[in-house]
C-alpha cells in the first residue's frame, strides 16, 4: 500500500462493536426435566406439582448474531480522484463488513456530528456484502440516490460515525485535515491502523491498492 506520512488521526471506539444481541443473554430454560410422568410417586423430574408436562415444545432461541461494520477509508476532499455512481466527485467514505452474512442498513444511521447520532438515517436497501464494502457518499444530495448523504465531508477535519438501530456505535473516528484526493485508509481492512493513501480504493480492499 502506498503510503504518505500518517496524519495524526484523533480516533476513539474504532475497535469493533458487537451490536443488536451482543448483550442479549441467554435465557433458554429446560422446563424442569424430561416430563415422562406426572402421577403421584413418580419420578422428580418427571414433570411439574399438578402432573403436567411442561411445554418444550416451542424451538430453541437462535443463536445471537454478532455483527461488526467499519468505517474502512476516507475522502474528505475528492478532486476528482473518485467518481461517484452520478458522475458527481463527492467526499466519501467506505464501510467494510468482515463477517460471512451480509448487513442490511435498515434502520441504521449515519452522522458527521457525534452529538447527533441519527442525523442520517440510511436507505433500507443499502447493505453491506458478506466480506466487503459499501462506499457512502457525503455529498449532501440524498435525492442522488439510497448511497447518498445529507452531509458533506470537511477537508479541515472531520468526524464520522455509522450507528446500528438500537443506537449503538457500530464505528466512529474523528481526523484532521487531508489533502486534495488523498485518503486515509485502514492499513488492512478492519485493523486498527491507519495511513495516508495515495490511490483510494474505494468499495475494494485496502491491501489490494
Amino acid at each position: 500500500m502506498k503510503q504518505l506520512s500518517i496524519l495524526c488521526v484523533l480516533m476513539f471506539g474504532c475497535a469493533p462493536q458487537l451490536a443488536g444481541n451482543a448483550d442479549k443473554d441467554t435465557a433458554a430454560s429446560d422446563g424442569g426435566g424430561s416430563g415422562d410422568g406426572g402421577s403421584d410417586g413418580g419420578d422428580a423430574d418427571g414433570g411439574d406439582a399438578d402432573g403436567e408436562d411442561p411445554d418444550d415444545s416451542g424451538d430453541p432461541d437462535p443463536d445471537p448474531v454478532f455483527v461488526r461494520v467499519f468505517i474502512n477509508e476516507v475522502m474528505s476532499a475528492n478532486a476528482g480522484a473518485v467518481v461517484d455512481d452520478v458522475d458527481g466527485t463527492a467526499d466519501w467514505f467506505e464501510l467494510y463488513n468482515p463477517g460471512d452474512a451480509e448487513v442490511s442498513l435498515a434502520g441504521w444511521t449515519a452522522t458527521d456530528d457525534l452529538d447527533t447520532p441519527d442525523l442520517a438515517p440510511l436507505s433500507d436497501g443499502l447493505v453491506v456484502p458478506a466480506g466487503g464494502w459499501l462506499v457512502l457518499w457525503a455529498d449532501g444530495d440524498p435525492d442522488a440516490g439510497a448511497a447518498h448523504l445529507p452531509f458533506k465531508l470537511s477537508s479541515a477535519g472531520e468526524a464520522i460515525g455509522v450507528f446500528a438501530p438500537d443506537g449503538t456505535a457500530m464505528d466512529r473516528i474523528e481526523f484532521g485535515a487531508l489533502p486534495d484526493n488523498i485518503a486515509l485508509a485502514r492499513t488492512e481492512d478492519g485493523g486498527s491502523e491507519w495511513a495516508l493513501a495515495a490511490s483510494a480504493t474505494p468499495g475494494e480492499s485496502n491491501v489490494s491498492r
